[in-house]
């Protein structure tokens, strides 16, 4: 999994260890899994990770924060979303904070105590920079947050939200595009911090002001795994990391 734009990556080993590979190849063990497996892990914005442990049989989760120097632990908390079904993820936040745990109900904070419901409704991705700042897909939209504080969409298709017509074909039909849906969308950083959403093989950028514009449009990008790591996006290509650079 894609850690930063310095060629980092995270890697899992059997029994549940976790690493972060430099880019040299050089191997710094952060930490073990109790649950064993190798499951994603998410950066934390300053060398170290996350992630979400769900052991077998139905048993609460726990957060995991680790770093070279130990592992932080979180009080393990009940499913926030048990009638939705699918599968929970983290948010990427590159402040160090606890990230928000998206599920199909809802994106929730679970650093203590019971889960609080910070976004209503279905999350497919999100990011927060390193002020706090964050953008989160949810039902098809675009959310600005602050910290905890959902600003209001900055993307939203309206009864159009389920659409999963191209952006590039959206686009030619004149929908303007604050208007877009966001089918197969993911929401990241450039290296500057300004949030970026890529649908497909179109990218959109979200000015200081909530403006949004088309920054680019690049084929290569349909299909990619792409990951919101510390210093802008990456992506994943059969066995390749790459680097998104974006104008």
């Amino acid at each position: 999994f894609p850690q930063g734009l310095d060629g980092r990556w995270a890697a899992g080993a059997p029994g549940g260890e976790v690493a972060v590979v430099a880019a040299d190849g050089t191997r710094t063990p952060v930490g073990t899994r109790s649950d064993g497996t190798r499951g994603q892990v998410w950066p934390d914005g300053s060398g170290g990770v996350w992630w979400l442990e769900s052991p077998p049989g139905g048993a609460p989760r726990t957060l995991v924060h680790a770093t070279p120097a130990g592992e932080q632990r979180f009080a393990p908390v009940p499913d926030p979303a048990p009638a939705g079904g699918g599968d929970a993820f983290l948010l990427t936040d590159l402040g160090g904070r606890p990230p928000l745990l998206a599920t199909p109900e809802g994106a929730f904070r679970i650093d203590g105590g019971a889960p609080v419901r910070t976004i209503e409704g279905r999350i497919d991705g999100g990011v927060v920079r390193s002020d706090g700042r964050g953008w989160v897909l949810a039902d098809g939209r675009l959310l600005a947050l602050d910290g905890d504080r959902v600003l209001g969409p900055v993307i939203d298709a309206g009864e159009r939200r389920g659409d999963t017509t191209p952006v590039a074909v959206q686009l030619a039909r004149g929908v303007a595009p604050a208007a877009l849906a966001l089918p197969r969308a993911t929401v990241g950083l450039d290296g500057s911090g300004r949030p970026l959403v890529v649908s497909d093989d179109v990218v959109l950028a979200v000015g200081a002001d909530g403006a949004v514009t088309v920054v680019a449009q690049d084929r290569r990008l349909a299909g990619l795994g792409l990951f919101a790591a510390e210093g802008g996006l990456m992506a994943y290509d059969t066995g390749d990391v790459l680097r998104v650079d974006l104008p």
